[in-house]
């Protein structure tokens, strides 16, 4: 008999990932209705902070849709830098398993631009775009944006069966191109197209508004999705029910300690219940007590990122996270500004801005976005040196 996996070599919980099957929990609803999206060429938009789980979101869905036969061309646009770096990576999302690849390939052969062959992480053969008529920037990168989605969309009314096109992190089209009407020309993809399902998700809140509120070149295109947390006691007890089933006995309360001190978002809250996990994998049992240490050890393992960070920042920025990690609530307050050396009211909006900006912050503003950066400052970067002795944000018990 195959003796079971060593727990330490198969962890319950999946960080810095794209989750799918046992590792994904609850959002049945989402997934329906992307899935349904994906196979009906339907328009829609998932948005949501990062780390709430979106991309997970989009990953199940897919495997769903591509299993009822849909052909599923996904690209994540987050470290996208340029237009002609998403039309690149539109030509490499096409999967070389599909059975339409070739006459694909013919109609794009006929926009003038060459195709090569190279490998994929995993070893698969994908495409590569190795040249294009003229520089592939501005004009030329939009024209021929659209052309490749055009014939991406014959093909898909030729096939008769599903094809949908995913734009994980869309907005990065507006942010690298921010005044060329990158959300105009998505919108002229998506109205000329007749058989190609769209699946954009987005995180910037504050842009995505902006594209698709009343006077944004999206507006009307797509029905929209908010992705917000998973409902606390339903995520604590999966927790509880992955301790157990990966060998630690969680005493009770463990799941929704870890929730309530690391959430809202799904990400933040995994990683914890790993950390937990894995100093409970000796004595097999964790209790909620056992969370500080855990805490600490993330903060820990961080440090130098945080350090980076920190670098980086403008003086004003610094003082306001120092201000959100210590609990203010009225950042323009007079005794606020006093007590964490801020700039006048006028200047503390424009440094949280930047900080929403660069996702340290939360979209409401009221607090950082990374709970384990939270406690870093907390620890590491007040000016009196102070700590939390015990972290105890959100104790249920407190």
């Amino acid at each position: 008999m195959t003796p079971p996996p060593s727990p330490r070599r198969d962890p319950p919980f999946r960080t810095g990932e794209i989750v799918a099957d046992e590792h994904f929990t609850d959002r049945s609803r989402e997934v329906a209705v992307t899935q349904r999206a994906m196979l009906r060429s339907g328009r829609l938009l998932l948005t949501g902070e990062r780390r709430l789980g979106k991309s997970s979101i989009l990953r199940q869905a897919r495997l769903h849709a591509t299993a009822r036969g849909a052909t599923v061309v996904a690209l994540d646009l987050w470290t996208v830098s340029s237009l002609e770096e998403v039309v690149r990576r539109i030509v490499a999302a096409v999967p070389w398993s599909w059975s339409w690849r070739e006459r694909l390939q013919r109609l794009w052969l006929d926009l003038g631009i060459t195709l090569g062959v190279t490998a994929d992480p995993t070893g698969a053969p994908m495409f590569t775009l190795t040249s294009a008529p003229g520089e592939l920037r501005g004009a030329r990168a939009r024209e021929v944006f659209l052309q490749l989605l055009a014939r991406l969309d014959a093909v898909a009314g030729e096939s008769g069966d599903p094809v949908a096109l995913v734009l994980d992190e869309f907005q990065r089209m507006e942010e690298v191109d921010r005044g060329a009407g990158a959300g105009a020309l998505l919108r002229s993809a998506v109205q000329e197209s007749h058989h190609l399902a769209f699946v954009c998700a987005g995180s910037t809140l504050t842009l995505v508004r902006e594209l698709v509120g009343p006077e944004g070149p999206l507006h009307g295109i797509f029905d929209e999705l908010a992705v917000g947390p998973i409902e606390p006691a339903l995520l604590a007890a999966w927790i509880e029910d992955r301790l157990r089933s990966h060998g630690v006995e969680p005493a009770d309360g463990t799941g929704a300690r870890v929730v309530a001190w690391a959430g809202p978002r799904t990400e933040d809250v995994l990683r914890l219940a790993r950390e937990v996990w894995d100093g409970g994998i000796t004595s097999g049992a964790v209790f909620p007590s056992d969370i500080p240490a855990a805490v600490g050890r993330i903060v820990s393992d961080r440090r130098s990122t945080y350090e980076r960070i920190w670098v980086d920042l403008a003086p004003s920025q610094r003082g306001v996270l120092r201000a959100l990690a210590d609990g203010a609530v009225q950042l323009t307050a007079r005794e606020t500004i006093r007590s964490y050396a801020l700039p006048t009211p006028a200047g503390v909006l424009k440094a949280l801005g930047r900080l929403q900006t660069q996702h340290l912050v939360n979209a409401v503003g009221d607090a950082i976005s990374d709970p384990y950066l939270s406690e870093w400052v907390l620890m590491h970067a007040m000016p009196d040196g102070r700590s939390r002795s015990e972290l105890d944000r959100g104790d249920p018990q407190a």
